[in-house]
């Protein structure tokens, strides 16, 4: 589905959690992304069920299939393959539109860090065109903790000539790791050319609502909001999440006339989205 048609639609569902997805279904594994090569059925299972429950985007199982960030699982070199495995597997599972995600290196640039704007750049290019040859509809560049970073993950993204989002992670402050606020966010996002902006990996509701206000307040772009389920907490050595579907849903009902792109992340299941569903088109 190309972008341009999706963005004309009314409220749209993105997908939920991946990795929680994996634990819940007791799927092992030290990289989640090298399941794409290794373990393809049950990266398909996982799509194929937020397909199932209504999901318009399915997102690839790469937020970490980065060079950088493979290097520590002696992978750094099959990015693009990792990649490009993943956007099969959505396509196969159905998805009616295929983003591929794309995180940061967990790596902060200098002059706060060591790793250069250039350095970035090439890093996230592989994966960026990777995504492009696989026919990814977009690139969903997420769970952002630093304006710096985030440009070169744009910069590699036009360089691909792949249609981006930004979202970004907040911290209880109410500003990205990097220090970031809301509004700074969202100009940024939309002067390098992004087509939509938002948030994801937050646990708080009323958070997650102040957010999206703040990015419409200054910025004209579609918002998407993607929060977790709520806090995790360890329970025989396994992360649970106690936000329900039902609750998930009536928490996000109210951001349905501000964020027209919505889903969800961490802990969230096929369930939650059936719920958002029915709750954002009653």
């Amino acid at each position: 589905m190309r972008l341009d048609t999706l963005l004309s639609r009314g409220v749209v569902c993105f997908d939920g959690g991946f990795g929680s997805q994996l634990t819940a279904r007791a799927v092992p594994f030290a990289c989640a992304e090298a399941l794409n090569l290794t373990r393809p059925d049950a990266v398909r299972a996982i799509d194929h069920d937020y397909v199932r429950a209504g999901a318009q985007v399915v997102e690839t199982n790469t937020l970490g299939a980065n060079p950088i960030r493979l290097r520590a699982h002696g992978l750094a070199e099959d990015a693009a393959r990792i990649v490009g495995a993943a956007v099969e597997h959505a396509r196969q599972a159905g998805a009616p539109c295929v983003a591929c995600s794309m995180g940061t290196t967990a790596e902060f640039l200098a002059p706060v860090g060591t790793l250069s704007f250039e350095e970035a750049t090439a890093c996230f290019a592989a994966p960026a065109r990777a995504a492009a040859e696989a026919g990814a509809d977009f690139l969903l560049t997420e769970t952002l903790t630093d304006l710096a970073e985030a440009r070169a993950m744009w910069a590699a993204a036009r360089e691909a000539g792949l249609p981006f989002a930004a979202s970004f992670a907040f911290t209880e402050t109410g500003r990205t790791l990097g220090g970031n606020p809301p509004e700074a966010c969202a100009l940024s996002a939309w002067a390098m050319g992004a087509r939509m902006v938002g948030v994801n990996c937050v646990a708080d509701g009323a958070q997650v609502c102040d957010i999206v206000r703040r990015m419409r307040a200054v910025c004209p772009l579609p918002v998407v909001a993607q929060p977790n389920a709520g806090l995790p907490r360890s329970e025989g050595g396994k992360a649970v999440y106690d936000v329900s579907p039902a609750d998930y849903a009536r928490q996000m009902r109210p951001l349905a006339p501000m964020a027209t792109l919505l889903g969800g992340c961490c802990g969230t299941t096929p369930d939650h989205l059936r719920a958002l569903i029915q709750a954002t088109q009653d």
